[in-house]
């Protein structure tokens, strides 16, 4: 059985719907979540910690 089979990969169509609002003259990147949040996540996120820790 392909990984299809058994829900591992989405449809292709969806994938292709969830990108189609970023595409819009609408879209405003300044709603996306800043930078600031993000190394916050990463200095103190205990999933993040341990990522640092088998790539290093």
């Amino acid at each position: 059985m392909s990984k299809q089979q058994y829900g591992l990969l989405p449809n292709p169509f969806w994938l292709i719907s969830q990108q189609l609002s970023y595409l819009m003259p609408w879209y405003d990147p300044v709603d996306e979540a800043n930078t600031e949040d993000a190394l916050h996540y990463l200095n103190h996120s205990a999933a993040a910690q341990r990522a640092i820790g088998k790539v290093a």
